[in-house]
């Protein structure tokens, strides 16, 4: 056996093998460095998919103009009287109503007996009592709608003068505490004004009437 042979040991051959593996290692990372380049370069620019709050704000967008053709003619008086249309409430006591309930939610965080309850879709057909509150109720959301006589109580208003009905739309919302409630007189197309303070637009709040709406009001 040649001399230099017996100098050669196991870890002299590892080494050896592991020169040789490292340069292909070495060769084949700068090309597939430079073939993801390549790649870059000559594949077609992706536009980026649509941001998550774009996709949000176009959903608001679309409940807002579902809810602004639905409620379009929804605050209109009715065509033909209701029978014991004069017994609708006078303009005057619908600020009275409103405080009314108001304190009474606030107190027992429960509506009056006397209240009519109907689900979203009986209390949108407009076919109310008059001199009845009409409610739709959720758990954080109250939609409360009435009859308001505007001939009655009117200056030089004479008796036996027609009735002339108009709609009251008002909402109630809780907060953090249980018996805390926050009132909004909507602004429905053709309906009245009810109490203090600037109406609330529903075109702000489609969240909230989604469950207080029918279904045809959702996108």
């Amino acid at each position: 056996m040649p001399q230099w042979e017996l100098l050669v040991t196991e870890g002299h051959v590892r080494a050896a093998r592991w020169r040789s593996t490292a340069r292909f290692i070495v060769v084949a990372s700068i090309s597939l460095i430079i073939l993801g380049l390549i790649g870059i370069r000559i594949l077609p620019d992706v536009k980026p998919a649509p941001h998550i709050a774009d996709a949000k704000q176009q959903l608001v967008v679309a409940r807002q103009q579902a809810l602004a053709q639905f409620l379009a003619s929804k605050g209109a008086p009715p065509q033909t009287l209701p029978t014991d249309s004069a017994k609708a409430f006078a303009l005057p006591e619908t600020q009275e109503i409103i405080d009314r309930l108001t304190q009474l939610l606030s107190n027992t965080g429960e509506l009056p007996s006397e209240v009519i309850k109907l689900d979203p879709e009986e209390f949108w057909t407009g076919d109310w009592t008059p001199g009845k509150i009409i409610a739709v109720a959720t758990r954080r959301d109250i939609l409360v709608g009435f009859y308001v006589n505007k001939a009655a109580f009117t200056p030089n208003a004479q008796v036996g003068q027609q009735v002339s009905l108009g709609r009251v739309f008002s909402l109630y919302h809780r907060v953090e505490s249980p018996q805390k409630w926050d009132f909004y007189c909507l602004a429905v197309p053709g309906s009245l004004p009810c109490g203090r303070g600037e109406p609330l637009s529903p075109s702000t709040i489609p969240e909230t009437l989604r469950t207080l709406t029918p279904r045809e009001a959702r996108p």
